[in-house]
């Protein structure tokens, strides 16, 4: 599957016409290109989409602007579209602070758990295609259609489809490492 069938399976909900490419000279195309990227990163951002997960170590940079709050400051990825966690190189959670694109900790080897901006449509699950179908439909329905009922059906179609991919979502795969640190149990 690639973004176009995504689109056109939109347009076919909202009973528009499908086009070939993005680049074709007809609203649908040009409509469908300008939202597309914004509504795709929009969907990545509203959970912690396993099939979007990635770990990196974060690369360390020399001038740390807050070294008066944490000593030390490290580089986002450039694919990132939303932090999990960041975590040391046991696994453990550490306390971050993620301001002006860097991440500022207190621990020497920092690796960032986050979702990152998957383009590749092939890798999409099943119930991620329905939620970004009707999204995108409820994007497109307004200004191909010009019916606000529509919109606001589709609306509630991507709301119902976004539930159930998370929760299908969150039965995939296996969870995160649980951590419980009790001072007392370390202490003894």
């Amino acid at each position: 599957m690639i973004n176009i069938d995504i689109v056109n399976q939109a347009l076919q909900v909202i009973g528009v016409s499908p086009i070939t490419s993005f680049d074709e000279e007809i609203e649908q195309a040009r409509k469908a290109k300008q939202i597309y990227d914004t509504t795709l990163q929009f969907l990545l951002s509203e959970h912690r989409w396993n099939f979007a997960i990635r770990v990196k170590k974060l690369p360390l940079l020399t001038n740390n602007d807050l070294s008066d709050m944490y000593e030390y400051c490290y580089s986002k990825p450039s694919d990132i579209i939303k932090i999990v966690e960041v975590i040391d190189v046991n696994g453990y959670e550490i306390k971050y602070l993620d301001q002006d694109g860097k991440i500022y900790t207190n621990d020497e080897n920092a690796y960032l758990r986050y979702v990152f901006y998957l383009e590749d449509a092939n890798k999409y699950p099943p119930y991620f295609v329905e939620a970004l179908k009707y999204k995108l439909a409820s994007e497109l329905s307004i200004s191909l259609v010009g019916r606000t009922d529509l919109v606001q059906l589709m609306y509630n179609q991507y709301t119902i489809a976004l539930q159930k991919a998370k929760a299908f979502d969150a039965q995939q795969g296996t969870p995160g490492k649980m951590v419980y640190r009790s001072e007392w149990l370390e202490g003894r």
